[in-house]
């Protein structure tokens, strides 16, 4: 290994250290992830904090600018989207505030200027208030975005690695101590011929290089480290008094700038960070470049089945879907076209789709003559519709080259992006069902869903049936027994969600009712309507001097609802119902993706006196690792695991389950019990509870005797 010495701290120490690690230098905190948009169209600022906080910010909303320059002063942000023409009348207010906002900043605070205005007065107007990036509307939040996110990296990034190489002793030192002075993180190689074991070591933003080394040709050193394929854009510079074959180092190209031993602090500051922005700028055009498709600029296959797999993780009202637009023929009256105007078509076609689509869209350009949209936040009526209407455009379209006139035609398939799906699958979905769309496409059809999106409007339909099963009060509770193993007769019940099936001649089934629910903007609604009628039904038997306990299913969403906690303690108040008889039952994988909403959650209901149940738990360490973290009072282990007992393996889990929930004084219950031997094996392993169909079915009415037991 080489030897990597860590330059010495800017105040002199009596000793020197040199070690294997990199030195611990202090950083600066990276700055939080605030943004500010000032902006006065509410629904656009709707849209674009929702955007940007699912993509990890966090957005403070100003209407007007009379409290932005205080707040920036208290809270600076990592960066502000704002109005040029902010206030009515035309004036240039914004732009103002944003440069008085600037003065006496050590370092220039982002702004990202949005507007209607195209011209050229109010680009230099932004210009001139040192904004960072303009963007027209309709706003391309996505383009946006990816903005943030390149200014987001710079922010959070590691403060420069500078590698000084210097066998002389002559310029290392000094340079160390200039550049630790601006928090940059400085090595020092003292034997140049270990610089190929020192680069991955080090990983520098810059090697400064004394020209004269003793054992070593300064610039054959400079060769080799851009000869290494992960070096090829690291900046070199020289440092020497007088630096002999200047221009011949120059045409080489391996350095990029040179100090000659005799300039100030700054000087050398600005000339190194000048060195490595220059070059962070040239790959990020770079990176961009891989990114885009070169006939039309639109973004390339890459790019597009990375940004497919991240729109995973966007939480959008409507299913995220794939148009697969093939354009099927390129004529005119039947004759052959060149390929140069063939490619004006393509690109014509590419200018066409990028006015078609919206800010939240992604366009991109897959393969010869095949475009892809990402449509975000459309129902599946309104893609259709959007499909229809882009194949329509298109074939009626009439592109002059070469005074010829050149028509197309396309097939549009349309796939569903599911969570369980990955991007390749999405691709794959819509170009079958574009292919069958080419089949059809002499009966006059040119549109066609693949079969998951097809299923998909069926759901549609059904969302619409639970919406009217909630105005007409036609949903219901249905009740399973959990019943003591060891014969305690207190009450336990399961509540479970129902639909009146009259709504529907297929009906609708219990998981498939929750699943809708969630998709649609119903869950809290009906969590809320599940959590009163629960509480009513408690009532009726507590005034009955029957005590019952009710474990009540809980979505995500309620986990992360503000206004959720001050209603269920206003509901719970004042009622003859024990709070400790509401147990609110939640999944594991919930928890752990809303841990924090859960830990809140739980604080709150505790206080308050109820409790809470981890449901779907396995033997997996993370969930084990849940009860160390949350105050839980009863675990229900997975259904699969009870289901299929019999096997070695989930026997196995279930004991290390059981037995690890009862070191830390929780409660056991196995759902999904079917049959006596499965009964038989849990009463063995000393399961605390039981719930299924060997000890009743879920009915609308609690009727089943405690006291008789199992």
């Amino acid at each position: 290994m080489p030897e990597l010495k860590t330059a010495a701290p800017p105040k002199p120490t009596t000793h020197s250290v040199t070690q294997e690690v990199l030195p611990a230098v202090a950083r600066p905190q990276a700055p939080q992830k605030l943004i500010y948009l000032v902006e006065r169209d509410k629904s656009l600022t709707d849209e674009l904090s929702l955007q940007l906080q699912q993509r990890g910010y966090q957005v403070r909303v100003f209407h007007q600018l009379k409290t932005l320059p205080k707040m920036v002063l208290q809270s600076p942000p990592l960066a502000i989207i704002i109005e040029v023409m902010l206030n009515d009348g035309g004036d240039w207010t914004a732009p103002k505030v944003v440069l008085s906002l600037q003065k006496n900043r050590p370092k220039p605070l982002p702004v990202f200027f949005i507007s209607s205005r195209v011209d050229m007065t109010a680009r230099l107007v932004a210009a001139r208030a040192n904004g960072h990036a303009y963007f027209d509307k309709p706003l391309n939040i996505n383009a946006l975005i990816e903005k943030l996110d390149q200014l987001t990296a710079l922010a959070e990034r590691e403060a420069y690695r500078i590698l000084i190489v210097d066998d002389t002793g002559k310029y290392a030192d000094k340079y160390a101590k200039i550049l630790q002075q601006v928090n940059m993180r400085v090595l020092i190689l003292r034997d140049p011929m270990k610089i190929l074991d020192a680069l991955p070591k080090a990983q520098p933003s810059l090697v400064l290089i004394n020209a004269q080394l003793l054992g070593l040709n300064a610039l054959e050193l400079a060769t080799v480290i851009r000869q290494q394929e992960k070096s090829s854009h690291l900046p070199v510079v020289f440092v020497a008094q007088q630096l002999e074959n200047l221009r011949q180092v120059a045409q080489r190209g391996v350095v990029d700038d040179f100090l000659s031993g005799f300039e100030e602090s700054e000087q050398v500051v600005t000339t190194v960070t000048n060195c490595i922005n220059t070059a962070e700028r040239y790959l990020a055009q770079f990176r961009e470049l891989l990114n885009r498709d070169l006939l039309t600029g639109l973004y390339n296959r890459r790019y597009l089945l990375a940004r497919l797999e991240l729109a995973k993780q966007m939480d959008t009202s409507h299913p995220l879907t794939v148009l697969y637009i093939h354009l099927d023929c390129l004529h005119s009256s039947g004759k052959l076209i060149a390929l140069s105007e063939n490619d004006a078509v393509i690109i014509d076609t590419a200018r066409l789709l990028r006015d078609q689509v919206n800010p939240q869209d992604l366009l991109a350009r897959l393969n010869d003559r095949v475009f892809v949209i990402l449509s975000v936040n459309r129902t599946l009526e309104e893609v259709k519709e959007f499909a229809e209407a882009i194949q329509l455009l298109l074939e009626q379209r009439v592109v002059k080259v070469n005074n010829v006139n050149l028509l197309t035609t396309c097939s549009i398939g349309i796939g569903l992006y599911q969570q369980q799906t990955n991007a390749q699958q999405a691709l794959l979905d819509a170009d079958l069902a574009c292919t069958q769309a080419r089949i059809q496409s002499q009966t006059g059809t040119h549109v066609q869903l693949h079969q998951t999106v097809l299923e998909e409007t069926h759901k549609d339909d059904k969302k619409q049936l639970i919406h009217s099963a909630l105005r007409n009060n036609q949903l219901y509770l249905a009740y399973q027994p959990v019943v003591s193993v060891h014969g305690e007769s207190q009450e336990y019940y399961d509540v479970l969600l129902r639909m009146h099936s009259h709504l529907n001649g297929e009906g609708i089934l219990p998981t498939e009712l929750i699943f809708l629910a969630e998709q649609s903007d119903l869950i809290l609604q009906i969590d809320r309507w599940v959590i009163s009628q629960t509480i009513a039904g408690a009532l009726e038997r507590y005034q009955q001097n029957q005590e019952v306990h009710f474990f009540v299913r809980l979505s995500g969403a309620s986990l992360s609802d503000p206004k959720l906690l001050p209603w269920l303690q206003k509901s719970l108040t004042g009622q003859a119902v024990p709070p400790e008889a509401i147990i609110f039952d939640v999944p594991e994988t919930i928890v752990n993706q809303r841990l924090k909403d859960t830990q809140h959650f739980m604080s709150y209901i505790k206080a308050i006196g109820c409790r809470f149940a981890l449901r779907d738990f396995d033997d997996k360490p993370e969930t084990f690792q849940l009860l160390n973290t949350l105050a839980v009072d009863f675990v229900k282990i997975k259904g699969s695991l009870v289901r299929n007992l019999k096997e070695v393996e989930n026997l196995k889990a279930v004991q290390t389950i059981i037995k690890t929930v009862h070191r830390q004084d929780k409660l056991v219950i196995a759902p999904f019990v079917e049959d006596a031997e499965c009964l038989s094996l849990l009463w063995q392993n000393d399961v605390d509870y039981i719930a299924g169909y060997f000890v009743q079915a879920p009915g609308n009415q609690m009727n089943y005797d405690f006291a008789a037991g199992i």
